[in-house]
């Protein structure tokens, strides 16, 4: 029996997604994924955007069906407003890379002033367009911003 076959097997093995589905950035080495506040100060009652870039790898893409979704631990600081806004690319359909995923959140009127951590999940599909395979993939997300008094 040639070793070829097993040598192919082991590659593909080693190349392909943990099933685990990762639980921070560097598990997925297919997609890049940053999240960042549109604006990091300010006063309680404000609106704000979470955004979510997402860089993959070439000949990966990250679906809009099922969506992305981003939940923040539960707390009394911010309220997520709606669903997340995300742009197609026009040619493939999928999830654009160059615009962010927008979410967005309302302040507390009750935030207290100060430096205030948000942590919580990003959730998305990402798919391979040669070989056809498809991961569900979430990874935490910790956002900092500052309350100031109104």
């Amino acid at each position: 029996m040639s070793a070829f076959p097993i040598f192919v097997a082991l590659v593909l093995h080693l190349l392909s997604p943990s099933p685990r589905g990762g639980s921070s950035e560097s598990d997925n080495r297919f997609v890049k994924v940053e999240a960042s506040l549109a604006n990091t100060l300010f006063h309680p009652g404000d609106k704000g955007k979470i955004l979510v870039s997402f860089t993959p790898i070439d000949g990966i893409h990250i679906n809009i069906d099922p969506p992305v979704e981003l939940k923040i631990k539960k707390n009394s600081l911010i309220d997520l407003r709606g669903q997340p806004d995300m742009t197609a690319d026009k040619e493939t359909g999928f999830l654009s890379a160059v615009n962010p995923v927008e979410q967005s959140f309302s302040i507390s009127t009750k935030a207290a002033p100060g430096t205030h951590s948000i942590t919580g999940t990003i959730t998305y599909f990402f798919c391979s367009d040669i070989e056809g395979w498809c991961r569900k993939q979430s990874q935490p997300v910790r956002l900092t911003l500052n309350i100031r008094r109104p």
